[in-house]
């Protein structure tokens, strides 16, 4: 194997390290993994190396031929950088997460749960997987005495893995006397053991329990639970192991959120460099609503999200600009209905469909950007599109804008709300679902085929440098090449293609042209959706010439450079003078 992974790395000689270490790694683990044992290896022969290994060494330490030597990783600094020494602890207590039955039980509820992102899920699977037993206890520091053996202290990661299910009744158990509070009263309260009469004769408020019973059912099992990556290979995966050894199915973990670390403009905090931000300090300088759609925006899943300072300081204006908008917009404009009304609100239920979405998978910066920045840019557009705007359909979204972005800047959102005229809190309203029946496919591609149009304009007049033209004459696609789209619509083999569409008189008329343009349609997948182009430019034509500053023709006899030939469907032919 050595020399067939050499000359596959083409490795010419033993000085070419980097190559060599490639190698050594490479071979290590196929070896480990598929390689098997072979005949002079005795009774361990045929037998898979990664199995064999851990055999090879219980039979060595069970003949006393062997010993074991703890190394640690790598260097061990304390939180206060005093650097540590690795000691062996005697007697220590562990927990046996390497039992095949309970990894069994875990591997279930893994498979269960719902994660945010969903890719934690295989790296759950494998820590379950590589999980043996787990040294649960220390002999000094903070945190809660083992109960059979108080000498010990139970260590941070083995601690407060249910601690989840006590938050459902601690309020109510707090008016216990500590001293009574005995394993049956946790016993009743989250296993359901009937022993309600025998805590009432140790003096135990039964009324309480019972309370806290009802508690306990109705919250569990949690819905979500949201923490750091760092915590997947132990304090998350110890949370799941204990849940499913307690509790029956229907109280496990329905869902964990995992999350990366906080940066600050794309660099580590580090005070000693000077990069670093204190949360108090942040809400002082910012407030609370910038530094939360500060903090969701510059990141989602297990990704690092990034404290943008240039973001933060400039969010604030945007929030306001968008504050005096509502107010000077809401209830006011226009009665007629106008075709691009229809356009806008189309625009903005599909993109509610999306904000919904990502708010569901707990995606804020998607959420953000689909919900705050996208609804703002397509309302730039509807207002020069439009000028004044419709009063019920821009009364309408100022109220899905300010309702979309309540997660992310409530207290904001709360005021603008109440300035609008609500005696309710804005957080007690309704979620703003999408309504697909507003959504209109068709007014939703004439649009974007104005804005395509407009935006080759502007791109003809700079690459041509004909920034002192006046006229564009606009030519749209003959009649032929939509009857050679509709016959040959989504078909992907050239030959089919052909003679699909040579079964058409119009097209076989126009010959070699024509055997020209089917390929081509194929090949570049050119299937527009159909619609009148002439008539949605004549409607247009006012605001593209303003948008480009030049007089609009459309469909002119006067072609010079033979334009017409060249325009397909989607994709006018040009000329600028």
């Amino acid at each position: 194997p050595a020399v067939e992974i050499c000359q596959k790395m083409h490795n010419e000689n033993q000085y070419d390290r980097e190559k060599l270490e490639k190698a050594k790694k490479e071979i290590y683990r196929s070896g480990f993994y598929t390689g098997e044992m072979n005949t002079t290896c005795g009774k361990y022969a045929g037998m898979k190396v990664e199995q064999a290994k851990d055999k090879i060494k219980e039979d060595l330490i069970q003949q006393k031929k062997a010993d074991i030597m703890y190394e640690p990783s790598g260097k061990v600094v304390c939180r206060c950088l005093t650097p540590s020494i690795v000691k062996i602890v005697k007697n220590q207590w562990f927990i046996k997460y390497g039992d095949l039955q309970w990894k069994e039980k875990a591997h279930n509820a893994v498979e269960k749960m719902i994660f945010y992102p969903d890719v934690v899920r295989k790296q759950f699977h494998y820590v379950v997987d590589w999980l043996n037993d787990w040294a649960c206890t220390r002999e000094f520091g903070l945190g809660t005495h083992l109960p059979w053996d108080e000498k010990w202290v139970i260590e941070s990661l083995s601690d407060s893995t249910i601690y989840m299910a006590f938050y459902t009744f601690y309020h109510l158990i707090r008016e216990v006397d500590p001293e009574k509070l005995t394993d049956d009263i946790f016993d009743y309260i989250l296993m359901g053991k009937d022993i309600a009469d025998d805590l009432a004769k140790k003096g135990i408020p039964v009324p309480i329990l019972e309370k806290a019973r009802k508690e306990f059912e109705y919250w569990y099992p949690f819905t979500i639970r949201t923490s750091g990556k760092d915590l997947v290979q132990n304090h998350l995966t110890f949370c799941i192991f204990n849940h499913v050894a307690l509790f029956e199915q229907e109280k496990w973990p329905q869902g964990f959120a995992v999350n990366g670390w906080v940066l600050m403009d794309m660099q580590r905090m580090s005070t000693s460099r000077g990069v670093s931000l204190l949360l108090r300090e942040a809400l002082d300088k910012y407030g609370a609503d910038v530094c939360r759609i500060t903090l969701m925006y510059g990141g989602e899943g297990v990704d690092d999200s990034n404290w943008d300072t240039v973001f933060a300081d400039g969010i604030a204006a945007k929030l306001e600009a968008w504050r005096t908008f509502s107010k000077e917009n809401y209830n006011r404009g226009r009665t007629e209905k106008k075709y691009i009304d229809r356009w806008f609100e189309s625009v903005v239920h599909t993109a509610l469909v999306d904000v919904t979405e990502a708010y569901q998978q707990m995606n804020f910066r998607t959420a953000i950007q689909k919900g705050f920045f996208d609804l703002q840019r397509y309302l730039k557009w509807y207002l020069r599109r439009c000028d004044t705007p419709h009063r019920e359909v821009i009364t309408h979204f100022i109220q899905i804008q300010t309702l979309v972005l309540t997660p992310i800047v409530p207290h904001f959102c709360e005021e603008i709300w109440e300035e609008l005229g609500n005696e309710a809190f804005i957080s007690q309203a309704h979620w703003v679902y999408p309504d697909k029946e507003k959504i209109d496919e068709t007014v939703l591609q004439v649009e974007q085929f104005v804005e395509d149009l407009i935006s080759d304009l502007l791109e003809i007049v700079k690459v041509a440098h004909l920034e002192k033209a006046e006229k564009a004459y606009i030519y749209t696609a003959e009649p032929w090449k939509w009857e050679v789209i509709d016959l040959v619509r989504g078909e992907r083999d050239t030959g089919n293609a052909m003679k699909k569409a040579m079964q058409s008189e119009t097209v076989r008329q126009h010959g070699k042209e024509a055997s020209k343009f089917i390929p081509k349609v194929v090949k570049e997948r050119i299937f527009p959706p159909k619609i009148s182009e002439k008539e949605v430019i004549e409607e247009a034509k006012d605001f593209i010439s303003q948008e480009v500053g030049l007089t609009i023709q459309v469909d002119a006899d006067y072609d010079p450079q033979n334009k017409r030939k060249v325009a397909v469907p989607g994709k006018p032919g040009i000329y600028i003078e």
